[in-house]
């Protein structure tokens, strides 16, 4: 064959397409592709092995190159395959003068097709993608676990009882002689979607689901429930071996409290059978330490669950209601309740509940009780003692989704008050959970906000899509899509979400807080402050109106924006906290008048009145002056009413008082020409002075002067960590984008320098220099990256 002046590509080109090699190509691809998704649907539905589906996989990724060299040597003909005859010069000279029209299509088909089955391939052969999480260290360090499966029911209320039974028997056997289990909702989630709702699966599959939930052990049960008299039965196995090494039975009835004496009875049978530690002791066990003594009570509480799980925070508290109704003893019903209403009303809705639960700790399992008293320590606002205790809840139950959840809602609230890189321990709490569990809406909803807080519209929108997914259109799901179109979204759109906002036929009002809270980056601000008039004016409930009122005029401090700010501190709503924003806003740059400080902003005669929102900041000016005596006479009186607070039993209040004492002295020591010594009393209060509600911004004040003090003595170092904590504040945005140039880091600096355009391109003019001066070095950075 020659073919002389045609390059070589085409010619090799042309001889494929005359021998079909393409047309095999594609059309092998595209069956491949079809055969292994049929094979993905139906193994698992036939409860065949995993490794059937790999097997397809790798058969048919096998089978293409012999396919393709079958198709280059023979052909198949109406005599039957031959063998494919040498073409002559001419038949690969017409192929190569057709048209591209003609000879492309062929190749873009075969490429197509060869996609086809490498995708197809690529989605069944792929490891199993996790979140990055210390699991593998801990898990190593922690006691082997016990998975109990969904049980076999049958007679009434079968669904009930099959997760019913399964989540008291896990919380009933944790810690008890030393065993630990798996957290139902860890199992139950790789249960549903290994298994589903259909019959009981053979013991492969159920141990399959039990090596996926991370456990050593498997407890698989079946209950018979027959007029009064109810058996229920179960088998010990271990996972990796699939030996059965145990059986449990106990007869009894599952009406009225007999179920729990049933159950009691069945707990101890289980324990008997289960390999515990040899110090491990055995002895009765009281199912009301645990749950309930109340089976009404204990379905409206899982009732409650599946709302909470959907993020349907209204529908979640009516049923844990039920719940602490029906029997005021359940203490997780009471902490749940907690955790909702925090998620409806705000933290102080909560009080009652979480120190119901707190009350009742002592009668938990040790991984309860270590939920009941980081919930107690995180309302308390006291962030060391809630991340220690979390830590350590990780660390012994590594398969626990509800601790790693409570861990990363932690570090997204108060973590910067621990001077954490909190957006970065939050995903990975969170990424754990949902490793762990990905249907409990509640570990998506701060996901998304930080989506939201990096302008990245592509997480955004697929995190806000997988939240969908599983939290069948609920009123936090609406708010998340609604802040989407705003942030986002086109004109038409965001006009669209706005009419939302506006309507008052919003089922949860309340949930409407979401879409203010998701835009956190600084080129949403003006959008926030839009969100929140329209909020406001349409009516909030609990501690959100007031929340939204002080967030508005902290965008206005952000964007450095003063009669922005003075317009909406002096709303009837701002009325108590208007001088302390005040003082907020002078230390953070806004440019607030002289005559307004001198007006507004100094120490009287009247300003003795302990616990004073007025009075404080008025403090705080005098001690930046230097003004140490009339700050001294005030802090004199405030230390004598602490003690007369501790007195009375106010114990929270006598400390708060003393940490203000403490903040004000330290700053008049500073302004007094003592630094050293104000950084002194400044590093541990900052540690100690921690919390919700006015202790935010009060510990934002502290973190903010150790910062500034640590600059002015050249400790750089220590400077830029606690900086690193005030990244929504400009000012100290600006100060860490001139650190990091300092110190040779130009794409870090570079990234912060632009931060601050976004925060104050619209500032005062008083502000545009340094906005300037962070545009001139940003470009400067710019060109010499070429």
């Amino acid at each position: 064959m020659s073919t002389t002046g045609t390059p070589g590509y085409q010619r090799l080109f042309a001889e494929l397409k005359r021998r079909r090699v393409f047309r095999v190509a594609a059309v092998y691809g595209a069956v491949a592709f079809v055969v292994l998704q049929v094979a993905d649907i139906m193994v698992p539905a036939l409860a065949l092995p995993e490794s059937v589906t790999r097997a397809v996989a790798l058969l048919l990724i096998l089978g293409f190159p012999i396919a393709l060299v079958m198709a280059w040597a023979f052909e198949l003909t109406p005599e039957g395959m031959k063998r494919t005859e040498e073409a002559d010069a001419a038949e690969i000279e017409a192929i190569v003068a057709e048209p591209r029209s003609r000879r492309w299509p062929s190749g873009v088909l075969a490429l197509v097709g060869i996609s086809a089955l490498v995708v197809g391939a690529f989605f069944v052969l792929r490891p199993e993608v996790t979140f990055r999480g210390p699991r593998a260290v801990e898990a190593g360090e922690a006691t082997p676990a016990l998975a109990v499966l969904p049980f076999s029911v049958n007679g009434p209320e079968s669904e009930f009882w099959r997760e019913g039974m399964a989540n008291t028997l896990a919380t009933n056997l944790n810690g008890l002689a030393g065993l630990r289990t798996v957290s139902s909702r860890t199992v139950l989630s790789r249960w549903d979607a290994t298994v589903g709702d259909g019959d009981a699966p053979d013991l492969d599959t159920a141990l399959g689901v039990a090596r996926q939930s991370g456990a050593a052990y498997a407890l698989i049960g079946d209950l018979v429930v027959a007029g009064d008299r109810t058996q229920a039965s179960a088998d010990l196995y271990d996972v990796e071996t699939g030996q059965q090494i145990g059986q449990a039975r106990s007869v009894g009835s599952v009406e009225g409290d007999s179920a729990f004496a049933l159950i009691d009875r069945f707990t101890v049978e289980i324990v008997g059978v289960s390999p515990t530690p040899e110090d491990a002791t055995v002895s009765n066990v009281d199912l009301a330490r645990l749950t309930t003594t109340s089976v009404e009570a204990l379905k409206s509480y899982l009732e409650g669950e599946s709302f909470y799980r959907r993020s349907d925070f209204v529908a979640a508290i009516e049923a844990y209601q039920r719940a602490v109704d029906t029997d005021s003893t359940f203490a997780m019903a009471h902490y749940r309740l907690s955790k909702s209403y925090g998620w409806e009303r705000g933290n102080g809705a909560a009080d009652g509940h979480w120190l119901a639960a707190q009350r009742m700790a002592d009668r938990l399992p040790r991984r309860e009780k270590m939920l009941v008293e980081a919930n107690v320590a995180f309302l308390r606002g006291r962030v060391h003692e809630t991340l220690d205790i979390l830590n350590e809840a990780v660390r012994l139950y590594p398969d626990d989704m509800e601790a790693w959840y409570v861990l990363g809602d932690t570090y997204y609230h108060l973590g910067y008050q621990a001077l954490e890189d909190a957006p970065a321990q939050t995903e990975r709490a969170f990424g754990r959970a949902l490793e762990l569990d990905p249907t409990v809406g509640p570990t998506h909803i701060h996901l998304i906000e930080n989506a939201f807080a990096l302008g990245d519209s592509a997480l955004a929108r697929q995190r806000i899509d997988a939240f969908r997914e599983i939290s069948g259109g609920s009123p936090t799901l609406q708010a998340n899509e609604l802040a989407f179109a705003i942030a986002f979204g086109d004109p038409t759109a965001r006009e669209a979400a706005f009419t939302v906002i506006d309507t008052t036929a919003f089922r949860d009002r309340n949930a409407l807080a979401t879409v203010a809270a998701d835009l956190r980056h600084p080129t949403m601000l003006e959008l926030k402050e839009e969100v929140a008039r329209r909020l406001l004016e349409a009516g909030m409930a609990g501690d959100w109106e007031f929340n939204l009122a002080i967030g508005r005029s902290m965008v206005a401090v952000d964007r450095g924006r003063w009669d922005d700010f003075r317009a909406y501190v002096s709303d009837e709503r701002m009325a108590i906290a208007a001088p302390f924003m005040t003082y907020r806003a002078l230390l953070f740059g806004v440019p607030v008048p002289s005559e307004f400080v001198r007006d507004e902003l100094t120490l009287t005669e009247a300003d003795t009145l302990a616990l004073d929102p007025a009075a404080l900041p008025r403090v705080l000016v005098a001690a930046e002056r230097g003004q140490v005596g009339e700050v001294k006479a005030v802090t004199e009186r405030w230390w004598a009413e602490a003690d007369s607070l501790e007195a009375a039993g106010f114990m929270r209040d006598a400390r708060v008082q003393r940490w203000l004492n403490e903040m004000a002295e330290a700053r008049a020591q500073w302004g007094a020409g003592d630094p050293e010594g104000a950084l002194t009393r400044l590093v541990p209060l900052q540690r100690e002075a921690t919390g919700w509600q006015f202790m935010v911004p009060v510990n934002e004040i502290i973190t903010t002067y150790v910062a500034d003090l640590y600059l002015e003595l050249g400790n750089k170092e220590e400077a830029e960590l606690f900086y690193r904590s005030l990244v929504d504040r400009p000012r100290a945005v600006l100060a860490l984008a001139r650190l990091r140039d300092e110190a040779g880091d130009t794409e870090e600096a570079a990234a912060y320098y632009a931060r601050v355009i976004q925060f104050w391109e619209d500032a005062d003019p008083e502000l545009q220099p340094k906005v300037q001066e962070a545009r001139e070095r940003l470009q400067e950075i710019v060109r010499a990256r070429g």
